[in-house]
């Protein structure tokens, strides 16, 4: 499973660098089922918010900070409530929501994706997308899909949607740990230093690895990977946590 979850976070991080996310919808399933719905999250916002960072570097000129601003802000009470729900639902149901949220993730974005529906980038809209996005960044580690259904329903240029998540993802995995830490009480996962030495080098490595592949994979076919991916993954949590709950 160690192995898996290196891969997972290598193939999340070319995802992020070619489409800008999908990081935490593939990393996330895996980190969760190796060390728990708990640690899994913390340790799998720790890797995309270094992610973020990594692509930040490259991305920084086309971010519209409006945009930023608005999804920040809004995420912010939307990260603490799902920080607290996440302290307090027992594991076996708290691995079952974040299977069921990534799969939901991942089938909203696709039905969006083959929808003509046009909206304004209003400030509600763009409010609720970073509510929801906070709150789900909290629970299970995947902030992209609500902000991405944004990008998708006001047709936001692809270039400025990559650009506007890097230092999103960036500010709100910060606030995230900082939220489950203080409803945990301040307990980090107790993870060998060894094996966080190990996902920093997949980190890194997926970054250049994408970088080099950025312009000869196509984006469809990056954005294909990783739906496949993410639902294996998101599947396989969900039925492990309902094998837990059937112990």
């Amino acid at each position: 499973m160690e192995v898996l979850a290196v891969l997972a976070i290598v193939v999340g991080t070319l995802s992020q660098r070619i489409t800008g996310m999908g990081s935490a919808l593939i990393i996330g399933p895996f980190l969760v089922l190796l060390f728990g719905p708990v640690d899994g999250v913390i340790v799998t916002v720790a890797a995309c918010t270094l992610i973020a960072l990594l692509v930040l570097f490259g991305t920084w000129r086309d971010i519209s900070w409006r945009v930023v601003t608005t999804f920040t802000i809004s995420a912010l009470p939307g990260l603490a409530a799902g920080a607290w729900v996440a302290s307090v639902a027992p594991n076996a149901q708290l691995q079952i929501a974040i299977g069921l949220m990534i799969i939901a993730a991942l089938a909203t974005s696709l039905m969006l994706e083959r929808r003509s529906v046009l909206l304004k980038p209003t400030l509600p809209l763009g409010a609720s997308a970073g509510f929801v996005s906070g709150a789900m960044n909290a629970i299970a580690g995947v902030g992209g899909p609500a902000v991405s259904a944004y990008a998708i329903l006001t047709r936001m240029p692809h270039t400025v949607f990559v650009a506007v998540l890097q230092p999103y993802f960036l500010v709100i995995g910060l606030g995230t740990l900082a939220a489950k830490l203080a409803f945990s009480g301040g307990v980090w996962p107790q993870i060998s230093p060894w094996l966080w030495l190990v996902i920093i080098v997949a980190v890194v490595a997926g970054h250049f690895g994408g970088t080099a592949l950025a312009k000869r994979v196509p984006v469809p076919v990056a954005r294909g990977v990783m739906i496949v991916l993410a639902l294996a993954g998101g599947l396989a949590a969900l039925v492990s946590g309902i094998a837990l709950l059937a112990q």
